[in-house]
């Protein structure tokens, strides 16, 4: 009888580690996407500050 009423506590448990679940699926599925949106740009950003800083003398 007492595992019974022990029951709704541990559905309670696992819905809230499901929905953590999904969650951190979800910000590293965002994280993902934003990484591939803006790594051309950030490419392109470096190479430009490199060959600026060669320009001026500072890459040796």
């Amino acid at each position: 009888m007492q595992n019974l009423t022990k029951l709704p506590r541990q559905g309670r448990s696992l819905s809230v580690t499901v929905d953590w679940v999904i969650m951190t699926a979800a910000v590293v599925a965002l994280v993902g996407a934003a990484y591939t949106s803006i790594e051309g740009n950030v490419t392109s950003l470096s190479d430009s500050v490199r060959t600026d800083v060669a320009t001026a003398g500072g890459g040796r």
